[in-house]
């Protein structure tokens, strides 16, 4: 009888370590990572006029976070690290573009703005303390699955622990729209 207590709570005691370390190891973990395909199309009167796809990876160091943007056939066309002291863009060609503000520095490249810093926080289902939602909805399970912030309707979807899997950010304007897709795969 003695011994079938011990084993119970030995075993009890065992889970609940075994349950702590992997809690323990998701919260310590050194980086947020995502990887998956990304798609942008940019339209002007219904007409497309550039579209882009391919495959992305997005690293998340707390200090620092990096992005890059690769083709189909895994060679990077686009890398992009950014800190609190600066942004800094690369490309495949040996192009290179810094600044200090990472949405001025995507919008002197691509000709409009993203906004990074938020899509980093909204990687992981959370607003910027700068980001005012506007026509905030949320799924059955309390997860934001819509919103408007500056300009751009974003869509968050298909969670799993780390954060929505499906984001698309859709930017109308009078003639023309961008809309930009991310689909997690990690």
């Amino acid at each position: 009888m003695l011994s079938r207590l011990f084993y119970t709570v030995s075993l009890f005691a065992l889970c609940l370590l075994s349950s702590s370390c992997v809690h323990k190891s998701l919260i310590n973990d050194r980086a947020f990572e995502r990887t998956g395909s990304f798609y942008i199309v940019e339209k002007e009167n219904s007409k497309t006029l550039r579209a882009f796809q391919g495959n992305f990876f997005w690293n998340d160091y707390d200090e620092y976070y990096e992005m890059g943007l690769s083709n189909f056939f895994g060679k990077r066309e686009l890398y992009l690290k950014v800190s609190s002291e600066n942004a800094l863009l690369r490309t495949a060609d040996g192009f290179y573009l810094q600044s200090l503000d990472v949405d001025s520095l995507v919008s002197q490249f691509l000709g409009y703005k993203i906004p990074m810093n938020s899509l980093r926080l909204w990687l992981k289902g959370y607003f910027a303390f700068n980001d005012v939602p506007e026509k905030l909805s949320k799924d059955k399970f309390n997860k934001t699955n819509f919103f408007v912030v500056s300009e751009w309707e974003v869509t968050l979807s298909s969670y799993d622990v780390f954060g929505p899997r499906k984001i698309i950010l859709q930017r109308k304007q009078e003639n023309s729209s961008i809309t930009i897709k991310l689909i997690v795969k990690n």
